[in-house]
């Protein structure tokens, strides 16, 4: 859950939930192709391209018809997933050396920590599990659709005796 850190908004939060859906192909985001493959088979190579902002085309998901099936710790079409929404792989290899994970400075801006990669239970690594860090590209687009960079992860805590209804304390009439 994000919130917004104006002063006076601290009762506001807004909560994410994503849903893939079907549409035309001239106004999606991704093009979604899955290929059948056997049962449990070796032929893995599912894999995700980012749209061309440059050239306006949407970006292409490749999956396969076993990439709902739990395989070594993960999902992989969760771990596709993933991509699609913005964020880079956590695992370490040599093609990463150095180099940070897409979201990591995202991460760093609200977490004051970056990602560090490593063969894990994280979702952008070899597991299913989905962290906080995991929504920085959710907050960011928060932040650019409300034109309005006060939304957090971490609330701000209203000050005492103060309400959102009320700013300054009621005052009571007795006939």
């Amino acid at each position: 859950m994000t919130r917004p850190t104006r002063d006076g908004w601290e009762d506001l939060a807004a909560t994410v939930r994503v849903r893939f859906i079907e549409t035309d192909e001239e106004d999606a985001y991704y093009v979604l192709n899955v290929s059948k493959i056997p049962e449990l088979g070796d032929t893995r190579k599912s894999r995700v391209k980012r749209p061309s902002k440059k050239h306006g085309k949407p970006g292409q998901a490749t999956l396969d018809s076993e990439d709902l099936v739990q395989y070594e710790g993960q999902t992989p079409a969760y771990h596709e997933a993933g991509h699609m929404l913005g964020l880079g792989d956590e695992y370490p290899g040599k093609k990463f050396k150095g180099k940070a994970p897409s979201h990591s400075k995202l991460v760093e801006a609200e977490f004051g920590k970056g990602v560090l990669r490593g063969k894990d239970n994280r979702i952008m690594s070899h597991g299913n599990e989905v962290a906080p860090e995991h929504g920085v590209t959710f907050l960011e687009g928060l932040r650019a659709a409300t034109h309005m960079k006060e939304w957090s992860f971490t609330p701000k805590t209203a000050a005492a005796g103060h309400s959102e209804l009320a700013p300054e304390e009621p005052e009571a009439a007795f006939a």
